[in-house]
C-alpha cells in the first residue's frame, strides 16, 4: 500500500502531486543501493520452506503468503513505475534496481519451489524480465568496451 498512491486515504486534488512525489521517492529509495531492499527480500525468500510442504496452521500459511506476496510486490515495483511513468524513469536508478533484482532474486536456487505458484507470473512477466536482461546486456557491453579500451 505504501507504494501505491491509489491505496492512500485522504489524497485530494490539492495534495495529489506531493503524494505522487512521495511514492516515487520511496520507490527510488527501494531500488537504490542504500536501501538493501533486494538483499533482504532475497534472504527472506531463500529462508522460506518449500511452499508445497504443509504448514502447521492455515493462519501461518496465510501470513507467510501475505508477507511473500508483499516482498515480491516491493521487488517488482520499481519496474512497474518505469514501465508506466515516463516522468519517473529519469529519476529512478533503474540500472541498480535491475542488477539487484537479478543478483539477489533470480539467482536463488530453486526459486520456483520457494514461492507460491500464484506469485510466479509477477516474477516472470516480460515487463519485469525484459528491462532486467536489457540492463544486464548493456552492462556487459560497457564492461567489454572498457576492457577493449584498456587493452
Amino acid at each position: 500500500m505504501l507504494t501505491d498512491l491509489k491505496g492512500w486515504k485522504g489524497i485530494t486534488n490539492y495534495n495529489h502531486f506531493d503524494a505522487d512525489l512521495a511514492v516515487k521517492d520511496l520507490i527510488q529509495f527501494m531500488g537504490s543501493d542504500k536501501s538493501g531492499c533486494y538483499v533482504s527480500i532475497g534472504r527472506y525468500i531463500s529462508a522460506l520452506e518449500n511452499h508445497s510442504s504443509q504448514s502447521k496452521t492455515i493462519t501461518q500459511a496465510d501470513e507467510k503468503f501475505f508477507i511473500t506476496a508483499s516482498a515480491i510486490t516491493l521487488a517488482v515495483r520499481p519496474f512497474y513505475l518505469t514501465n508506466y511513468g515516463a516522468e519517473a524513469h529519469h529519476t529512478l536508478d533503474f540500472n541498480h534496481a535491475a542488477e539487484q533484482y537479478i543478483v539477489y532474486l533470480l539467482t536463488i536456487p530453486w526459486l520456483v519451489q520457494h514461492l507460491p505458484l500464484v506469485l510466479l507470473p509477477a516474477l516472470k512477466h516480460k515487463s519485469i524480465l525484459f528491462p532486467c536482461f536489457q540492463t544486464l546486456l548493456v552492462s556487459s557491453i560497457k564492461v567489454e568496451q572498457f576492457s577493449l579500451l584498456n587493452y
